[in-house]
């Protein structure tokens, strides 16, 4: 490795990566929970998700498909959005194309 690669270059302090029982659907799902709650959100507001992330729980289903559980529940079942996997451009993409749907 380089020294400092990650306390210098990225200015790094901590790391932890997820216990036995985290993954990226369960990260999402508290996310974007929280994220709701604390912002006083109404889940009829939301008319798209874009998730972006360079982890997946599995290929058989889609993290932004696992979230609208969280939105089914309250009869809200229109919600525009995909996920883009991509190591460093995951988020970048998530965000331009919620910036294009406004």
């Amino acid at each position: 490795g380089t020294p400092g690669k990650y306390s210098v270059g990225l200015l790094m302090r901590e790391f932890c990566g997820p216990d036995w029982d985290e993954d990226p659907v369960s990260f999402a799902l508290t996310a974007v929970a929280r994220l709701m709650w604390r912002n006083g959100l109404r889940h009829a507001d939301i008319g798209m998700i874009q998730v972006g992330t360079e982890s997946l729980l599995d290929r058989s289903k889609s993290i932004k498909s696992n979230l609208m559980a969280l939105f089914e529940e309250h009869g809200v079942t229109d919600i525009q959005g995909t996920d883009q996997y991509n190591a460093c451009y995951g988020g970048t993409a998530a965000l331009l194309n919620c910036l294009n749907w406004v």
